[in-house]
């Protein structure tokens, strides 16, 4: 590697790192700061990949949407993921500024089409549609893209970018046009997490009162899909072996 990568490496994770210096500030003034943990993660993770050149580096899941993307993340480590795995947080803003800062993700996740941090004129329908939409073209062909069942524009978006859709919503009142493209649901009925796939229904476990629901289904399908991949379910990932638990 030579001085210039060292720049670019160094250049990357900085870029990264003021993007969640703004992110934790935002949490601490709405009193949702938690824990920093997982900022420096991500930053020890990109760091310690200084041979990587630049857009080029893999991720687990990308996730955005103006929603509470920090509780889709603490879900998924909740139900299997761990600290190392790079689950990205990606802020529409940031999105809009910097674009993507990986090449690749297994699969994306799509909370809502809000994106009130950005400036207005981007805040149209079409043009937020494009923006959240940018996480699809880091998903690999068949990868899976977690979209909500009625962001239909999002969703051909995704479909556009050859990927899976999975959509998902905080009740079961969906209807064919909120499924028509999609390989798996992610519902909540009585109060549980319901996924069903290729005519199969799966348990996606009790819904909690100290979480966002949309959160909560987005993660569970967004495990869902990830298992499937690690098992070597899907042609593009030639059978990887699985590391990650279940709900527990």
């Amino acid at each position: 590697m030579g001085p210039g990568d060292a720049g670019v490496g160094e250049a990357e994770v900085g870029l990264r790192a003021a993007a969640l210096a703004l992110e934790i500030v935002q949490h601490a003034f709405a009193g949702t700061l938690d824990s920093v943990d997982y900022a420096v993660a991500e930053l020890r993770a990109l760091a310690d990949n200084p041979d990587v050149p630049p857009l080029q580096q893999h991720v687990l899941c990308g996730i955005t949407g103006g929603g509470d993307r920090a509780a889709v993340r603490d879900e998924m480590l909740r139900q299997g993921c761990q600290e190392e795995d790079l689950i990205v947080d990606l802020a529409p803003a940031y999105l809009l500024n910097a674009g993507l800062p990986y090449s690749r993700s297994e699969v994306a996740v799509i909370l809502d089409t809000d994106v009130a941090d950005v400036p207005e004129r981007y805040q149209d329908e079409e043009r937020a549609q494009q923006l959240v939409s940018v996480v699809a073209d880091a998903v690999p062909r068949d990868g899976v893209v977690v979209v909500p069942a009625k962001e239909w524009e999002v969703q051909g978006r995704a479909r556009d970018a050859r990927c899976r859709v999975a959509v998902f919503a905080t009740d079961d009142r969906l209807t064919r046009r909120d499924t028509r493209l999609a390989y798996a649901v992610g519902t909540v009925r009585d109060g549980r997490i319901v996924l069903e796939s290729g005519g199969e229904v799966y348990e996606g476990g009790e819904v909690r009162a100290d979480v966002p629901v949309g959160a909560q289904v987005a993660a569970a399908l967004a495990m869902f899909a990830i298992r499937e991949i690690d098992s070597g379910d899907t042609e593009e990932t030639g059978g990887r072996a699985s590391g990650r638990g279940g709900e527990s």
